[in-house]
């Protein structure tokens, strides 16, 4: 995958961000890194001196989506790609607010963990 971002990168000559958002009960957590996987910056919903169910509302996850906006303005790069992972019932909230502050997603990518039962287990048989 790394390596498929690289050959994009030198063919467009952009600045290429990969922006990795982890989803859990009571928090949203952002890292910013570069093509190669070093961080560059990270914020979390709490940063804004909120606590508890306060975290989860649209005007905090704003406020974190300007933070990253805001650094990513500062490297001249607006073009990320998004790998997600973990659930919340505010994450196509999230995605809608990184489009509308001037964020540029190339692709996405869902990793979650959450089993789907899997295979039936057989019947055992009864005489």
């Amino acid at each position: 995958m790394v390596t498929k971002i690289l050959n994009i990168m030198k063919l467009s000559n952009k600045n290429l961000l990969i922006l990795f958002i982890f989803f859990k009960n009571n928090n949203i957590i952002c890292t910013l890194t570069n093509v190669k996987g070093n961080p560059l910056n990270w914020a979390t919903v709490g940063t804004k001196k909120m606590r508890g169910t306060k975290k989860i509302t649209t005007s905090s996850i704003t406020n974190t989506t300007k933070l990253l906006y805001n650094y990513s303005t500062k490297i001249n790069s607006t073009n990320i790609y998004l790998k997600i992972k973990g659930t919340n019932k505010s994450k196509l909230f999230f995605i809608k607010s990184l489009k509308t502050i001037g964020f540029t997603i190339l692709s996405i990518q869902e990793n979650l963990i959450i089993p789907h039962n899997g295979c039936k287990k057989l019947r055992t048989r009864r005489i």
